[in-house]
Parts: structure tokens; sequence; C-alpha cells
């Protein structure tokens, strides 16, 4: 009996992962919010611009720029196989800089202010995401950590998610897979899909420690669909009823197997 469970164990893996393979989809989104905040002042913002920054400007002013996806209509209880963020660069003050990707600790928000392709900003709106607030006009909703510590800049986890170098304009892309220990694009989605209430999105950060590091992207509000940012990302749902029929079928198939290999 020990070896006929240990085979069955054996066959029940193997045809949920072959089904699971077979029912994977691929998903694309873009974002729900997206905005750039500036170090330069904290009434200044970029919520319903048609470009995002990120890096720092000949000046050595500070951009960064916030983007959430809404993940309401992927099944619950979803597996994430793999994730891909990409962004269109098209302005760059030069050379390739690596732009790290950052969960987002706390919400954020968006209350229209609109710097078209403005890369020093306009006056914030109440509601907008600056440097120092999460929502522009409300003292009570700044930056803060964990610890309730003022954090300029937003607050968002130290260790980088996903990192590419960018340059010339171009599509570039930050991508993980399942598997991937400690911080990465699929461990933060799925941990989005199993508790939605802590999706704060994610920081795009430049090299900050030069200037000129800054690059201008498409952001969701641009004209053109094929310049937003995007997140791809390849999903397994939960196993559908056909799943566990499968499984039975093949412990009967087994039974079968072992009665015959008595009478044998």
């Amino acid at each position: 009996m020990k070896n006929f469970c240990h085979r069955f164990a054996a066959i029940a893996a193997v045809v949920a992962l072959q089904v699971g393979a077979a029912g994977a989809e691929v998903v694309s989104l873009t974002p729900l919010r997206d905005t750039t905040i500036f170090a330069d002042s904290d009434d200044t913002a970029s919520s319903a611009g048609q470009a995002a920054f990120a890096g720092t400007t000949a000046s050595g002013l500070p951009r960064r720029a916030l983007f959430v996806f809404d993940f309401a209509d992927i099944p619950a209880g979803s597996r994430v196989v793999s994730a891909s963020f990409s962004i269109f660069v098209d302005r760059t003050a030069g050379g390739e800089h690596a732009m790290t990707l950052h969960r987002l600790l706390d919400d954020w928000g968006t209350g229209g202010s609109n710097a078209s392709t403005n890369g020093g900003g306009v006056p914030a709106l109440p509601g907008d995401a600056t440097w120092s607030h999460r929502f522009f006009g409300d003292d009570t909703r700044q930056w803060r950590d964990g610890d309730g510590v003022l954090a300029p800049g937003g607050w968002f986890a130290a260790t980088p998610s996903a990192t590419t170098t960018v340059g010339d304009p171009a599509s570039y892309t930050w991508s993980s897979v399942a598997g991937s220990a400690g911080p990465s694009l699929v461990n933060d989605v799925q941990g989005w899909l199993d508790a939605p209430e802590t999706n704060f999105g994610w920081i795009l950060v430049g090299n900050e420690a030069v200037s000129r590091s800054a690059k201008r992207f498409g952001a969701s509000e641009i004209s053109v669909a094929s310049l937003r940012p995007t997140l791809q990302l390849e999903i397994v749902p939960i196993p559908e009823p056909s799943t566990y029929a499968m499984m039975f079928a093949g412990l009967a198939l087994l039974s079968i197997a072992r009665q015959r290999s008595k009478r044998g």
C-alpha cells in the first residue's frame, strides 16, 4: 500500500504540473495610477502628465516615478509564474545607469496635476503624491517609515525587487520568475494577490549618485498605447474541477493496476 500511495502521489503531481502549465494565462496591465515626485519642491507634482521621470537632473535634483496596478480581475488563489514591467524611454540626459524598482510600503494618491512632458512639474493639487506627502494638502498623510519618522522621497523596501540598466531611448524591462529568493517582482505581485490591502505598487529610482542620470518615459496617460508602462504576468489560476477529475482518474487506474497485479 505504501508503494501504491507513492506512485499515486507522483502521478498526481505530474498531472497537476501538466494541467497548470497548459492552463497558464498571460495578463497585460497598464497602471491604475502613476505619477512623478520631485525633490525640487514639495508642492510640485505631475500625476496626469503624459511623461514620467526617474533619475537626477543636471542640477542634481532627483525625480522618482510611482506605479500601482489593479489585480481585481485576476482570480483569487492564482499563482504568479513570471512578471515583467516595461517602460519606453524617449529622452535621456545621457549615459547608461542602473534603475531599480522597489516595493512601496504605504498608500499614495494622484490629484490630477498635469505637467504634460515637462520635467519640472507643476503646482501640486490636493491628493497628489509629492516628495514629502503621500496625499498633498494633508499633513497627517506625509511619507513616514514604520517608526513614524518622516521619509521624504517615499517609504519603500530598501532592497530592490528588480534592476535594469537604462541608456538610450528604447523599451526597457525589469523581470523575474517564480522561485526567486528574496524581493522580486513575482514575489511582490503574489503578495498583493494574496493580500490586496498591501498593494501600494512600486517606485522607480534612478542613479541619484550622479547628475544627468534622469530618464523620461511614457506615462499611463500618453496617447500612444504602445508607449505606456505595462506589467505582463504569467499566472496559473486556481485548479479547475477537471484537474481533480484527472487526479482521481489516475487513482482509479492505479487501483485497477494494483488489483490485476495481485491476481497475477
